[in-house]
């Protein structure tokens, strides 16, 4: 439960459970698990995030561009 959802404004269902339809009232990114009344999604290997202007966060895996090697 968040702090302050007795006097925010903008209290929203996506500020304490995770989000079913992408919007986010506020985002931190963290190397490690973070505690307390945030919620915590860690990222799979060679996944990315996207957050557009209206703070819809997408989530998908990275294209993975291989490369040519070549010799001299």
């Amino acid at each position: 439960r968040c702090a302050d959802r007795d006097t925010c404004p903008s209290l929203a269902p996506e500020c304490e459970a995770p989000t079913a339809t992408g919007f986010v009232n506020h985002l931190l990114f963290s190397s490690e698990p973070i505690h307390g009344e945030n919620i915590w999604l860690p990222l799979r290997d060679g996944e990315m995030i996207g957050v557009d202007w209206r703070m819809r966060v997408t989530r998908q895996e990275a294209a993975r561009r291989h490369l040519a090697v070549v010799s001299a």
